[in-house]
């Protein structure tokens, strides 16, 4: 078992509000009786499988998020799905390592961790261009504040 993988989890769960860590893990529990279940096992990891590279792996991990979210009739919030998103993408990672397709190492665990995030941001239709969009608009003016001083 890597360290690096056990303490990233940890790390992880650690930034998770204590009120959702459960319906993290429950959400967690669920991708993995997707990816090893003997219905779906061959398909995950014919998916895992070929994506032994960053891009390959977060778009796995990220088709397994969109599986879960449908299956729950779209109820899972995003900030259940995708701390829960990423537990399957260490958990994909583990296996990979253990099946001796991959070495997860500090360069590759962040490599692997940027493609999952941008791919389930374009999961949720969020393109990098939105993001630039979105990151270039001024935030909206507060009612009461004009140029920094307070309105009588």
């Amino acid at each position: 078992m890597n360290p690096l993988i056990d303490k990233t989890r940890q790390a992880l769960m650690a930034k998770v509000d204590k009120r959702l860590a459960p319906v993290v893990a429950k959400v967690v529990e669920s991708g993995k009786r997707v990816m090893y279940s003997d219905e779906t096992r061959q398909m995950a990891m014919q998916e895992l499988k070929k994506a032994t590279d960053p891009e390959g792996i977060g778009s796995a991990v990220s088709k397994l998020a969109a599986v879960l979210f449908s299956e729950s009739k779209q109820t899972i919030t995003p900030n259940v799905l995708f701390p829960a998103t990423m537990q399957l993408m260490l958990e994909a990672l583990e296996f990979l390592e253990e099946a001796g397709a991959v070495k997860v190492d500090n360069d590759f665990l962040a490599a692997c961790t940027e493609a999952t995030g941008s791919a389930f941001l374009q999961m949720l239709g969020v393109t990098p261009e939105k993001l630039q969009e979105m990151s270039q608009q001024q935030p909206p003016a507060q009612p009461g504040i004009v140029a920094g001083q307070m309105g009588a």
